[in-house]
Order: structure tokens, then sequence, then C-alpha cells
């Protein structure tokens, strides 16, 4: 089945692009055009710059990179620009909006703030 093509009608990234560099999410949007639909969807929902729980670990703000401390994982946090840059050429942006709720991190409370997007083939 690996080259086999449009076989999925959508596909959902919850969390995983903010671990991923760049250059691999560039390869993640050419790899989900070539496997969903015509017609199909892609639901991203990420950390947005504005989540006030991860912004507190960015040391450069024209480079949203951390480690995060929970998990030690080195993530990103995006605009809705810099999230869809890597789709854009292969997707029409159907919705894209940001959330916000009062969360508790480690005892204490922070703005959370995530960017929900829907793509179309």
């Amino acid at each position: 089945m690996a080259n086999k093509k449009r076989f999925f009608d959508a596909a959902i990234i919850n969390v995983v692009l903010d671990s991923i560099e760049y250059a691999g999410r560039k390869i993640v949007a050419k790899e989900l055009s070539r496997v969903i639909r015509k017609n199909g969807y892609v639901f991203i929902y990420e950390p947005s710059i504005n989540d006030e729980y991860y912004r507190q670990f960015v040391k450069n703000k024209e480079n949203p990179v951390f480690i995060c401390l929970d998990d030690g994982i080195k993530r990103e946090i995006f605009t809705p620009e810099s999230l869809l840059k890597p789709f854009k050429k292969f997707f029409k942006i159907v919705r894209i909006e940001e959330r916000n709720y009062n969360g508790k991190m480690f005892g204490k409370n922070y703005k959370r703030s995530w960017i929900y997007c829907i793509l179309k083939s």
C-alpha cells in the first residue's frame, strides 16, 4: 500500500506539529496531500504563541522554540501563519480560529490559547 494515493477522507493532527521542525512539517504537509482524497479534510490543533503557559519558556520572541520543562521535548508555539505555512501549497483553508480558556498547570492558572484549523484538499 506504500505507493497508493488518496485513500483517506480525513486526518487529524493533534498537538504533534509543535515538536516537529519546519522541514519536517513540510514533509507532513506533502505526505498528507498524497494520502487525503480530493475534497478530504485535515484537522489541526496546536498551541498558539498567545498561550501563557508555553510562552513563559520562550527566550527569543522571533523564534518561539523552547524545551518544555514538563517533558523535555523541544517545542514551538505558532501564529496562524507559521502553523499553516507548509500546508498552503497543498490545501485550502476552510476555517482557522484561536480558542482561549483558563487552565491550571502545576497548580497555577494560565490563559491557554490553541489554534484550530480545518483544511480541505
